[in-house]
């Protein structure tokens, strides 16, 4: 059985873009095949090399004892493993013998810079900004994952996803389980945001104030509006119209 049969689109970097359409038309479908979760038989799909895609939908198995403050800090595994690895330098200076110091000192300046350049000495910013704009607060960051209700571990992956900033952003339905202030504030952030952003959400207000283009998929094909939602009511209204009109003369 074929779910999307004719669809067709380009999306650029720091576009945001509305998938719309009904309920089982292939929304989701869409968002697995460019996360690679899901393959397809037919067509092809081209990302950009080296992009990095972030797909909020399933929520990953994390260790029993980790909270959701310890998840939002996976983010930044890779930062903190170059903060390790410098901690460790640091003690080797104390105790190496004079004429390794030299080199031990070099290879300390190199990782500093990486650390520096990846924005290591920014996370407690980064994390505060999105706590705060999430309304996570210090007790809720100590509760432990496991225990958090469904709604609660998607609002912290989606954290989480945010503090990663993948190159591609896939969000279905990202409002689902924020309050009105938190939906205001994801807003802003996505409109900021540098990287690509890919929206399914039933939430009509959201989509008009993020999305800068609609594609819409119906019968397994996809159509593409240059604009918000309202944008492309209108102008599906504008080309039925016009259709018929095609049609009633042809008549």
């Amino acid at each position: 059985n074929c779910i999307l049969e004719d669809i067709t689109f380009e999306v650029k970097t720091e576009e945001r873009v509305a998938i719309i359409g009904e309920n089982g038309c292939g929304k989701t479908t869409l968002f697995k095949i460019i996360a690679g979760i899901e393959e397809y038989h037919k067509g092809l799909m081209a990302i950009k090399k080296g992009a990095v895609v972030g797909y909020l939908n399933q929520i990953p198995n994390y260790p029993k004892e980790m909270r959701g403050i310890d998840v939002l800090n996976t983010a930044f595994k890779q930062i903190f493993h170059i903060k390790d690895q410098m901690r460790n330098l640091e003690y080797e200076m104390g105790i190496v013998e004079k004429e390794e110091l030299n080199k031990v000192m070099q290879r300390y300046a190199k990782l500093q810079q990486t650390f520096e350049s990846q924005g290591g000495y920014d996370i407690e910013e980064k994390i505060s900004k999105v706590c705060s704009g999430l309304r996570f607060t210090q007790g809720f960051l100590e509760k432990k994952f496991s225990l958090l209700s469904g709604g609660e571990k998607t609002t912290i992956i989606l954290g989480k996803m945010l503090l990663e900033r993948p190159d591609i952003l896939l969000l279905d339905e990202p409002t689902n389980h924020l309050d009105v202030d938190s939906i205001e504030w994801l807003e802003e952030y996505l409109c900021e945001y540098k990287g690509t952003v890919l929206l399914i959400s039933h939430d009509r207000y959201f989509l008009d104030k993020v999305a800068t283009s609609t594609i819409e998929i119906e019968e397994g094909k996809s159509n593409l509006y240059l604009g918000n939602y309202s944008y492309y009511v209108e102008e599906k209204e504008r080309r039925i119209l016009e259709q018929l009109e095609a049609y009633q003369q042809q008549q």
